[in-house]
């Protein structure tokens, strides 16, 4: 049986008096994204780090949108030099759950801090060079920006729209107050199309719909789309770009913990970061799926 407890800070409360021999695991009991896994996995390993705890790594569990585990694994390359469960059969391990955005039970200081990771992020970055990855396609005459644009599978449920939902107009308006600074910039748009489920649940909705139309109109940026595309190599540029325009979600989220450049967030989604984090309001409010009923996202 597994033994369970809560964090609540980096204060340990447990009252646990072999504190150098205390082992911390993320306890992943269900279905969630690749990204979702790793963040908590990350939190977790920086909240060892900083209070002298031992980190154990829990392989990846099944992984949303088709992403294989080992591929993740390989990918990431997280674990390199850690502890593992299966090595420690004979050992009490400590298991938690990092609780997501918006939750009491978080590990505050540390994720809206970001701070704290500043010491960690040459080891994160070792582990992830040391495996193969996509080659970019970054032009080094151009300030590259990644965009992430949270679509795909949010579309297939109203609920989730109105909280993971951020409107086109907030990454277009983003990506013109950086042309204002930084005429010679290249925007390259990472999103996932409508899903099948998407259209076959709600066809009045999205059926003949382009939800990119609105990119694909502007005519004064460079522009670059790629939708459905292998969620590495994305992931790859996000951490790469010399400026990252971010989304909802971990996918963004986690290159935000360590990406060496500028970083554009929703504001609303604090977090503290020396110099490189702004914000940028979402001028649409009162989201909801008749957003997509504008005559220019139908074909």
């Amino acid at each position: 049986m597994k033994n369970y407890l809560i964090i609540l800070d980096t204060k340990y409360q447990s009252g646990c008096k072999t504190v150098d021999k205390l082992y911390l695991a993320i306890d992943e009991p269900h279905y969630d994204g690749m990204t979702s896994q790793l963040y908590r996995q990350v939190m977790l390993w920086a909240y060892c780090n900083l209070n002298e705890f031992n980190f154990v790594y829990v392989p990846f569990k099944k992984i949303a949108h088709d992403c294989n585990p080992t591929d993740a694994e390989e990918f990431f390359n997280f674990g390199l030099g850690e502890l593992k469960e299966q090595e420690l059969v004979d050992k009490k391990i400590n298991y938690c759950f990092v609780p997501k955005f918006k939750s009491r039970q978080t590990f505050n200081d540390i994720s809206k801090n970001l701070n704290h990771l500043d010491q960690f992020s040459d080891r994160f970055w070792n582990k992830l060079e040391k495996t193969k990855k996509p080659k970019l396609i970054f032009d080094k005459n151009y300030v590259n920006v990644a965009v992430h644009i949270r679509r795909g599978d949010i579309l297939e449920d109203q609920k989730d729209f109105g909280w993971k939902f951020h409107s086109d107009e907030y990454f277009i308006d983003s990506m013109y107050k950086l042309k204002q600074t930084n005429k010679n910039i290249r925007f390259y748009i990472f999103s996932e199309n409508l899903t099948d489920r998407a259209i076959k649940r709600f066809p009045n909705i999205f059926k003949n719909c382009d939800i990119f139309s609105k990119f694909k109109e502007i005519d004064d940026l460079d522009i670059q789309l790629i939708i459905d595309g292998c969620p590495y190599y994305s992931l790859w540029h996000l951490f790469n770009s010399d400026i990252l325009i971010a989304s909802k979600g971990c996918f963004s989220g986690l290159p935000i913990l360590f990406h060496k450049g500028s970083i554009i967030v929703p504001k609303g989604r604090i977090f503290s970061k020396k110099n490189n984090i702004s914000y940028n309001e979402d001028p649409v409010f009162d989201l909801n799926f008749n957003y997509y009923e504008n005559k220019i996202y139908k074909v």
